[in-house]
Parts: C-alpha cells; sequence; structure tokens
C-alpha cells in the first residue's frame, strides 16, 4: 500500500538540515545567524491517562529525536508543561511538539510511544494526547473527515456532534463540560489507537533490527538518523489507510487494522534501506482482538460508567497491551483478554499491579498466585528502599533511604547523590538524581508479593 506521502516524508525528513540551513546560519543551530527572534510560552498538559514527568519538546525539524538545538522541558507530576519555543523554529516544515517518556499516573506504568500536537495557537492550553498524535499527521481536510466519521459513530444522522475543540480535549479531565458519550467514544478511540502503535512498534522493531538500529544514531536511507521509538510512523500509517480514496470510515475491521501495520512495516523497510519483512498473520489477529476488546470495555451508549471504572478499564487495556508487547510471539491474546474478564476488569482499582497481572497472563503454566492476588500492593514506605538497578546508562547503582537526611539516595561508583522524590500516589514514586548534568529518572513501584520494583525511566 505505497502511497506517495511515503516519498514526500521521506524526502521532508532528508531535507529537513537544508532547510534549517537556509535563513540560518547551522543545521545543527537554526538559531544561529537569524535576528528579531521571538521566544513564544506554551502550555498545557500530556495526556494517555495523565503523563508524569513526560519530556515535552519541539521537534523543529520532524525527525522524532531532540536535537541539542530544540527546546525542552519535563512535565510535572500532574502532567502539566510550560515550555518557551523559538518562533523561527515554530516556522519550519513539520515542527510540533512531542511528547516521550515519563509514568502513566493512572496505571502506574512506564509510558510507550511518542506523543505529537501540531501548533496553531498560542495562550491556550495545548493538550498532548493521542488523538492530537493522529490529528498531526492529517491536513485539515482529512481532520474535518475523521470528526465527521467519528460524529456519526454517535449519531448516525448528525456528522457535526463532535467538534474539533473536543478532539483536542483532556479527557482525563473530569470537570470540563465535555458530555459522557463524547468523553466514553474519544477515551476507546485514543487507546484504540494508541496501543495499536505501541504493540505494532514493539513487533517491527524486533523485524527491523532492534535495538542496534533503532538507537538515535543509526542513519536512515536517505541519512537521517533513526528515532529510538517508532510508533510515530504508526500514527503516520494509520493515516494514510484511513485517507485512502477506497476508505469508508469502517476503522473496526480486521482487513483495516492488518493493512495498518503493514503499511508501517512497508514504510520502515523503506526507511531501513531493508527487504520488506513480513507481519505474521497470527499477530495481526491479537492486535484485533485487543482493539474489540477496547471497544467492548468503553461503550459510549452506557450513562452510568463512573471515572473510576473508565480508569479500571484502563488499566484493563494496558494488562492486555503489555502482554502484547511483551509475549506477541505467544499468541495468548484472546485467553489472556479471557482470563482478565473473569476478574471483572471493574475490580483494577490503583492498587493494582498492572506488570505483575500482565506476567502472570504470560505465563500459562496455571504455577504462582490467583490472578486476583495482583489486585493489591502494599503502600510505598520510603523506609524500607535498598535496592540496586540500572541506571539509563545500563551501568549499576543503588537507591536506598538515608535515616539521618529522611531522603532518598542514590549511589554510584561509590559517590552518593539525593535523589528529589515525587509521589505519584500510594503506590508509585518518581526519584530523579542529576549525575554529571544528565537527569537520571528513576520510577519505584510497589508489588504484589510485598517487594518494590526499581527501574529507569
Amino acid at each position: 500500500m505505497k502511497t506517495s506521502m511515503h516519498k514526500s516524508i521521506l524526502l521532508l525528513l532528508g531535507t529537513t538540515a537544508l532547510l534549517s540551513i537556509a535563513g540560518c546560519g547551522s543545521a545543527d543551530d537554526p538559531d544561529r545567524g537569524t535576528s528579531h527572534v521571538q521566544n513564544l510560552s506554551l502550555e498545557g498538559v500530556v495526556v494517555d491517562g495523565r503523563v508524569a514527568r513526560a519530556q515535552v519538546f519541539l521537534d523543529a525539524n520532524g525527525d522524532y529525536i531532540r536535537n541539542p538545538f530544540e527546546s525542552y522541558t519535563f512535565a510535572t507530576v500532574a502532567a502539566s508543561y510550560a515550555i518557551e519555543v523559538n518562533s523561527h523554529q515554530l516556522q519550519q516544515p513539520g515542527a510540533v511538539l512531542r511528547a516521550r517518556g515519563g509514568i502513566d499516573r493512572v496505571t502506574g506504568e512506564t509510558f510507550h510511544g511518542i506523543l505529537s500536537r501540531t501548533i496553531d495557537t498560542t495562550g491556550i492550553d495545548l493538550t498532548i494526547s493521542p488523538l492530537t498524535t493522529l490529528l498531526s499527521y492529517m491536513e485539515p481536510t482529512q481532520v474535518n473527515s475523521f470528526r465527521r466519521g467519528e460524529s456519526k459513530q454517535l449519531d448516525p444522522q448528525d456528522d457535526t456532534y463532535l467538534s474539533l475543540t473536543d478532539l483536542h480535549a483532556d479527557l482525563s479531565d473530569f470537570d470540563s463540560t465535555l458530555s459522557l458519550d463524547r468523553r466514553v467514544h474519544l477515551l476507546k478511540r485514543s487507546l484504540q489507537f494508541h496501543k495499536l502503535a505501541d504493540v505494532a512498534e514493539a513487533s517491527l522493531r524486533e523485524l527491523y533490527g532492534g535495538e542496534a538500529i533503532f538507537d538515535g544514531q543509526t542513519r536512515a536511507a536517505n541519512g537521517s538518523r533513526l528515532p529510538r521509538d517508532l510508533s510515530g510512523y504508526l500514527y503516520r500509517s494509520m493515516v494514510e489507510v484511513m485517507m485512502e480514496p477506497q476508505f469508508v470510515q469502517n476503522i473496526d475491521t480486521q482487513d483495516i487494522l492488518s493493512a495498518m501495520v503493514d503499511n508501517a512495516a512497508e514504510y520502515l523497510a523503506e526507511l531501513t534501506g531493508q527487504d520488506e519483512e513480513a507481519v505474521s498473520s497470527d499477530f495481526k489477529v491479537q492486535v484485533k482482538a485487543m482493539w474489540d476488546f477496547i471497544d467492548d470495555l468503553f461503550d459510549a451508549t452506557d450513562d452510568t460508567l463512573t471515572r473510576d471504572q473508565l480508569e479500571s478499564r484502563t488499566r484493563a487495556v494496558e494488562v492486555i497491551a503489555t502482554v502484547l508487547r511483551d509475549a506477541a510471539d505467544a499468541n495468548i491474546a484472546a485467553a489472556s483478554i479471557a482470563r482478565l474478564n473473569a476478574l471483572d476488569v471493574d475490580s483494577l482499582g490503583e492498587a493494582t499491579d498492572v506488570r505483575g497481572l500482565a506476567a502472570h497472563l504470560i505465563d500459562t503454566s496455571g504455577a504462582g498466585p490467583d490472578a486476583a492476588t495482583f489486585l493489591t500492593r502494599p503502600t510505598i514506605d520510603l523506609a524500607t528502599i535498598d535496592r540496586d538497578f540500572s541506571l539509563s546508562s545500563d551501568e549499576s547503582a543503588t537507591m536506598l533511604y538515608d535515616p539521618e537526611s529522611g531522603t532518598l539516595k542514590l549511589t554510584y561508583e561509590g559517590e552518593v547523590w539525593d535523589a528529589e522524590v515525587e509521589q505519584v500516589n500510594d503506590y508509585t514514586v518518581l526519584a530523579q538524581v542529576v549525575i554529571a548534568g544528565i537527569p537520571q529518572n528513576v520510577l519505584i513501584k510497589s508489588k504484589a508479593d510485598g517487594d518494590y520494583d526499581v527501574s529507569s525511566y
């Protein structure tokens, strides 16, 4: 399903540096040699569930990589961000806001993927979400086509039921005036699109070389650097399929979902200069099973759904996405969904050990505790923290509690640093330590077995 968009995007990525040089002093610093450059303030919130401490940056050249000349900031634990951006960089072709990394406040898990937002205005909140990511790859006429199609999903007689404001809304803001049916439908679509991008990215990454290729340094066939995360290409491929002339706004079919994955595989083959790898039909069937599972969980006609239920069901989706991400070759999506449904998905509260439950579903041996065991975990007691873990550089370090100062400290190569600690909830703590000017972000979670998981993110 190769389209002309493929070639134009590859050309854009390969020539961005030249566009930066024109009127600028350097490809490495587009501002050098310019005058009368203004900084603009942008602010908003990162949402896929609220994403705490995500890195938000202006991707001035559209390469999915934060280059040294591009502004960046970190969202707060509450997921809000404020960033100063260069007005000249905003005018570069393909310039968008990106958000990556961080912790999903609803699931307590590391956020996977890259979210995007077209910068269309200043002075108002700019939500960055899965839906704004999808829209960022569309032309204005395509956005309206998508809006009308989704409107008719809610009201077949009214293709204006959803507004552009609705599509850009913070769906986690339950104090907003967004109606419940709109919120539930858009949350469903957000989860479907992003989890498709998430699990397909993990599968395609391995098909095309894994971390050895997608390391942020290796060059693509067109000379641009290959990013570490490929989910942006998945979103782009989804839009390409949906905007084909023969597409009739019925996303929820095996053929359409398979075409989205195949389109991304073709795209990555061209990008990396490799032969196209075939994506297994079993994997595509599992993607469809996950998509249908999300569809069943979020029924926009159910006017009794509460915030707690929506968040519990979001955790259930993350469990299944983790199963597919970690064990796509096991072909256990349908069985995992059945076992999860047997628990009652509305029982997956804030105390749920999402990753532990996913690992339990992956283990089909029947050994170990009951699945219900993973619905509760102890609250975090910082005074008991003393764990070895790996830094982002894969070097070993230790996070431990210092009773004299009453804080966490990180020990690395015989030196000790104070950690800045922020609590997401009773079960999840974020810590940051700056070593040689490089921030090390650490996630500390309690587990259902009473232990702690300490890891870099």
